[in-house]
């Protein structure tokens, strides 16, 4: 009986790490457009929710206040009299409100602590504070 040299070996254990190397490569890129549309919903959910706190303080009695803890996550959120705007990566979400006068804000989140955002009616318009 012969016994395997080490030679054998080597080349086994170098020919797995090629293997798992293109297996890794390969498996990278088909999870590129999973995590682009994981971004995306990200942004969308953002947006949708602030719109909707917007929507349910037009009609409420000045004084009343949302607040809200974002996700951690890195983005930028701009909000204006019209429409909710989140960007996270390249993707950008737009969701409009009603319109009412709203104190136009900008926001950045990002993805090492949360971002509470404080929606307060006032008489005539909503104001947005965040930290």
């Amino acid at each position: 009986m012969h016994g395997v040299s080490y030679i054998t070996y080597a080349f086994i254990v170098i020919a797995a790490l090629i293997v798992t190397l293109v297996w890794l490569r390969f498996f990278s890129t088909l999870a590129s457009p999973i995590v682009g549309a994981e971004v995306k919903s990200s942004a969308n959910f953002i947006a949708l929710q602030l719109a909707t706190y917007i929507n349910s303080l037009v009609p409420a009695r000045e004084g009343q206040e949302f607040t809200t803890t974002l996700p951690k996550t890195n983005c930028s959120i701009y909000i204006d009299e019209y429409d909710v705007s989140v960007k996270a990566k390249d993707k950008t979400a737009t969701i409009p409100h009603l319109v009412f006068p709203v104190e136009a804000y900008s926001l950045q989140c990002n993805s090492e602590r949360e971002v509470r955002v404080r929606l307060i009616r006032e008489k005539d318009k909503i104001v947005v504070i965040g930290d």
